[in-house]
């Protein structure tokens, strides 16, 4: 195993020397390979890991001289927020200190961030862009495709029930079904940006490269639907109402037109509005345990912790004091409490266990529990920061490229809108995709700053 590690990183290393540009763009296209583990030096790695250390390390010996001098060289925007998440991320460490959060500090937020400085100082303008985006539709689609492939041949799904037929939820080269949506929801707006920035009158090459990104958009959407995660459904289409109200004037009243047909349409037809009242109110079963896991967070950082959260990796040792074995489900039953209260039978047919999961899955509670209450600051202005210009710019750009900054802006809108209850970062390549949206943000509107 070693001997194939060592050989790959040295033909890796070969070819980020040769091109590093072609060696960033092939990391994007294999982002899902995190799920190659192994240990090199008594180092837990993966192989997306590696690849980001040796273009980082290869584009540290390239320049070199630049980096010895700082007034020489440029930073990209967001780099003070950078350093102050990665500050608070090394608190979080301190706070929970042990090898699983060391681990998450450099798969979570060092080399995801190092990575992004690469990408900003190696690619610069809409071309490169383009090129990113491109790479990112490669790895969407062959994700997707493998998921719908699982669909119609139940293969490759590990869990027995998500692979019966009655009950099949696609799960492609992860774990679990809600993977596939945390992946691909801001990849297909990112691709949707680049569908609609070709020119109106296209020529045939251009054609051709328009109908793969609709096919990559297309798959990518069968495949969350096929995953039925219905956190990254809710994400996409809120998003793409947000990408049709940002596209311009005519498309804004558009926009509207719709909002106001589906409100009305929701309030008059009773199995809609029943079905959206659950999941708004977070009434379904999913919800209650959503609800049941920030309340119980709720409880654990309001005991001491409200500054420094669980620590990086701390919050299932840190939740379980407060934790709740499981809930008793409600419904529409009128007498529902007098039956949960006096009918044992009753009582039972309700009770569903709940574990203790990872994180909260709430954006807010995810970042609060794991690097505290300032470096959920700093993600939410960073946050706050790169939806402002991705709309700003999308706003001032009079061409059809404004669509691959708005791709951008509403990438980062799917991440928040699932991220409401689900974990769309602490995963290894969630994180490098969240920051590749940083840098596509740095790259198409921001220039450089000294120093």
């Amino acid at each position: 195993m070693n001997f194939l590690v060592f050989g790959f990183a040295i033909l890796f290393a070969a070819l980020s020397f040769l091109n590093i540009k072609k060696a960033i763009l092939l990391t994007l296209v294999f982002l899902p390979t995190y799920l190659l583990r192994f240990e090199l030096l008594n180092i837990p790695l993966t192989a997306l890991e590696l690849m980001v250390l040796i273009i980082f390390a290869v584009w540290v010996i390239k320049n070199r001289k630049k980096i010895s001098q700082p007034k020489s060289w440029k930073a990209p925007d967001f780099w003070r927020e950078a350093l102050l998440i990665i500050a608070a991320a090394s608190i979080g460490v301190a706070v929970n200190f042990g090898s699983a959060s060391l681990g998450v500090w450099k798969a979570y937020f060092v080399e995801p961030i190092l990575f992004f400085l690469v990408i900003t100082q190696t690619f610069k303008g809409k071309d490169g862009a383009k090129a990113l985006i491109a790479a990112l539709g490669v790895s969407a689609f062959f994700t997707a495709l493998f998921a719908v492939y699982q669909k119609f041949s139940g293969n490759f799904i590990g869990n027995p029930f998500w692979a019966a037929e009655e009950t099949r939820r696609v799960v492609s080269w992860f774990s679990y079904p809600n993977a596939v949506g945390l992946f691909l929801a801001p990849l297909t707006m990112l691709l949707a940006g680049r569908f609609f920035s070709f020119p109106v009158r296209n020529n045939f090459r251009d054609s051709l490269k328009r109908i793969a990104y609709l096919l990559a958009i297309i798959i990518s959407l069968l495949a969350i639907l096929f995953a039925q995660s219905e956190g990254a459904l809710i994400a996409l289409a809120f998003s793409s109402w947000v990408f049709l109200f940002f596209s311009g004037k005519k498309s804004r009243y558009t926009a509207v037109t719709i909002a106001v047909i589906g409100i009305i349409g929701i309030a008059s037809f009773s199995p809609i509005k029943h079905y959206s009242t659950q999941k708004a109110t977070l009434m379904d079963l999913s919800g209650q345990i959503r609800r049941q896991q920030w309340t119980e967070t709720w409880q654990m950082l309001n005991n001491g912790r409200l500054l420094t959260g669980a620590g990086l990796s701390g919050y299932q040792s840190a939740i379980k004091p407060f934790h709740q074995a499981g809930i008793f489900v409600k419904n529409d039953d009128p007498n529902w409490l007098k039956k949960v209260l006096w009918n044992k039978e009753y009582r039972d047919k309700v009770w569903q266990p709940v574990e203790i999961y990872f994180y909260p899955h709430n954006i807010i509670l995810n970042f609060w529990s794991e690097i505290g209450f300032f470096g959920l600051l700093f993600f939410l202005w960073l946050i706050a920061k790169q939806l402002f210009l991705s709309f700003r710019g999308a706003t001032k750009i009079k061409d059809r490229e404004r669509f691959l900054v708005l791709g951008a802006g509403t990438a980062m809108t799917a991440i928040i809108v699932h991220g409401l209850v689900d974990v769309p970062y602490f995963k290894n390549d969630l994180a490098i995709i969240f920051w590749v949206i940083i840098a596509l943000t740095v790259i198409l509107i921001k220039p450089t700053e000294k120093v």
